[in-house]
């Protein structure tokens, strides 16, 4: 007894000089459809060449062709060559939601290129220009792995080697702001041993109608991950305008964590500002002079909040040190030039360095002691208030996540030599 299974995709050799040549329309949902397929194959079978490839599937293994009705083929079969003017034809009859689908690809790429970096990928496009609360996500995970530091200073030069997870738990990643997993990374990085101050100083950050300068993580932490203050998301995509939104003024979800954290797409967890989970875990507390937490990319020291009230007086009181940035008054242009609304912190360029209304200078450092560094160095300060992670170079940084040649202005002055042997912060590993 002949058995005819309807509805289903793949048919037996049986089934097809049945179904398909004597049954006519049975009223098989695929029956309809190959119906309709195989007419509007006749109409593009009618049209010349030059060609455009399109492959029939899914209808069974029949194909109408020259071959003759019933003929099994391949299901990737012969790839019939059509004229230009098929893509109008197709466009009329594709479903909606496709046709809105291509509309808006074909949008994104046009409008995102204008907001395309040197070498870097395009800029999503953002409109917001309000600064709006922080949702930090819960740091209660550890990490897929375990934290590896090797820290050793040799031949003038403080040489880190890490797998860039943290040494504490972290933020649930993915998440809601954030689509990426945390990941191992291998860093080795090289930085200077005996850091000198630079001719000038050099910004992570410009104002804005000037080309942003070319990203550089700031630091690199004792557990081994780097510190990174800026972002990669722009008012309306562009770059060339230039308003960088802040990480923490909340314009733009990030989905950092509670460590102010979050995870780049090659996996990279990174700080966006003060790291809590490292803190606790290297001891810190209220009202005592900070620990070391890390170096910067020009080798001198990064401390957070507390630091002598005396800078080179060891033995005045801790107090927590204030940063000399404050935000610019007014309202920000509008139209063409920049986001409109008043500079209230959703963008890095709302904010201006103000001389002497802070204990920190223009790169939120100070030229201090320090207990790991008795006898004097520079030092940066990690402030709660903006820019939190400083934003600019005392020194001449190098890159840190890719190696390559130094960047930045000449160094020159009197150097800095690094902890003494046995009283700097111990590797972590």
């Amino acid at each position: 007894m002949l058995r005819l299974r309807a509805g289903t995709n793949h048919r037996g050799k049986v089934f097809h000089p049945v179904a398909y040549n004597n049954l006519l329309d049975s009223g098989f949902p695929d029956r309809r459809k190959w119906i309709a397929y195989t007419k509007f194959v006749d109409r593009l079978r009618t049209w010349p060449t030059p060609y455009i490839g399109v492959t029939n599937r899914n209808m069974g293994y029949r194909e109408h062709s020259s071959s003759g009705p019933g003929t099994k083929m391949n299901k990737l079969s012969s790839w019939r060559l059509l004229p230009r003017h098929f893509w109008m034809a197709t466009v009329k009859t594709m479903d909606i939601k496709l046709r809105l689908f291509l509309i808006v690809s074909a949008a994104f790429i046009c409008t995102s290129a204008r907001g395309q970096g040197p070498g870097g990928p395009p800029s999503r496009i953002h409109t917001a220009n309000k600064a709006e609360q922080l949702d930090l996500v819960r740091a209660s995970r550890r990490p897929p792995g375990k934290n590896e530091v090797e820290i050793t200073n040799t031949n003038g030069a403080t040489q880190i080697e890490a797998n860039g997870l943290p040494d504490h738990k972290a933020g649930r990643f993915p998440n809601k702001g954030n689509p990426h997993h945390i990941t191992e990374q291998d860093y080795d990085i090289e930085i200077p041993g005996n850091p000198v101050p630079a001719a000038q100083i050099t910004r992570l950050h410009s104002e804005p109608g000037q080309a942003p300068p070319r990203p550089l993580a700031f630091g690199v932490t004792l557990d081994g991950v780097i510190i990174q203050p800026d972002t990669a998301e722009f008012w309306q995509g562009d770059r060339n305008l230039n308003w960088n939104y802040e990480a923490l003024g909340g314009a733009v979800k990030l989905g950092l964590d509670t460590n102010y954290a979050h995870v780049q797409p090659t996996g990279m967890y990174h700080y966006h500002g003060i790291p809590t989970g490292l803190m606790h875990r290297l001891g810190f507390e209220k009202g005592q002079h900070s620990p070391m937490i890390g170096w910067a990319a020009d080798g001198f020291p990064i401390y957070a909040l507390f630091g002598f009230s005396e800078p080179k007086n060891a033995q005045s009181a801790p107090v927590e040190l204030k940063s000399s940035y404050a935000l610019k008054q007014g309202d920000r242009p509008g139209r063409r030039d920049g986001p409109g609304g008043k500079y209230d912190g959703a963008f890095v360029q709302d904010y201006e360095f103000v001389p002497g209304s802070g204990d920190l200078d223009e790169c939120n450092g100070r030229f201090c002691v320090t207990p790991e560094f008795p006898d004097g160095t520079y030092a940066y300060f990690m402030t709660s208030q903006w820019p939190v992670i400083p934003r600019a170079f005392k020194g001449t940084p190098v890159e840190l996540i890719k190696h390559g040649p130094p960047q930045g202005p000449p160094a020159g002055g009197k150097g800095f030599p690094p902890p003494p042997f046995g009283k700097g912060p111990p590797p972590r590993r």
